[in-house]
């Protein structure tokens, strides 16, 4: 993680601040430390550059599963900025410029990697699975990019955002109702939210 995003993270139990402590770094990264709530007094670990700040997380099997299939298919296509867009419509990629953007369940970081190439000011990705060590692999030479591993359903992050998606993701919460209120929350003023969730097209059969 680099330093300087601290400033947008917040306790996943209590929304206090974060503090630092014992930082390892490779230039401006720390690879290793902890970010200690003096409120609540939570310890979360940064592990491998990603800080892992999960709370309350109970959707272990769906994390499980979908941190298995992306780092066995971690590879990145030319394809995805077209579904991507697709996903997002009616956003296109002009809207992403200068802009503060959260990709909440975000995988093994391909679209984090577009949002980051259509001009954001900054694009955190979230991930509650193991798959966020292939989007750190994926975008680390990124230096508008910052990964944490998370619950959207109790998001570690203050209400800064200009942009929230979340593609494919909420249908598979137990609380979907309560991961949409959680993003929700996480906009600044006049922001943005696009939820894009499995529909009939592909599913006739089911």
């Amino acid at each position: 993680m680099k330093q300087e995003f601290l400033r947008l993270l917040a306790c996943p139990n209590c929304k206090f601040e974060l503090r630092l402590e014992q930082p390892v770094t490779d230039g401006p990264e720390v690879i290793e430390g902890t970010l200690v709530c003096h409120r609540c007094r939570r310890e979360f670990l940064i592990a491998g550059g990603i800080p892992k700040l999960l709370f309350g997380f109970s959707e272990t099997s769906t994390a499980e599963r979908f941190g298995y299939e992306w780092k066995s298919f971690p590879d990145i296509t030319q394809d995805y900025e077209r579904q991507f867009l697709a996903w997002i419509h009616p956003i296109e990629k002009n809207f992403f410029e200068g802009k503060v953007v959260l990709d909440a369940g975000c995988g093994k970081g391909r679209h984090v990697r577009l949002a980051a190439g259509f001009g954001a000011k900054l694009v955190i990705g979230m991930d509650a699975s193991d798959a966020i060590q292939v989007a750190y692999a994926n975008t680390k030479d990124l230096s508008n990019v910052f990964l944490i591993q998370a619950d959207i359903c109790h998001p570690p992050l203050k209400p800064e955002f200009d942009y929230i998606y979340c593609v494919g993701v909420l249908h598979h919460l137990s609380r979907p109702g309560e991961g949409f209120k959680a993003l929700a929350a996480l906009l600044a003023a006049g922001g943005v939210l696009s939820i894009w969730v499995y529909a009939r097209e592909g599913n006739g059969w089911i």
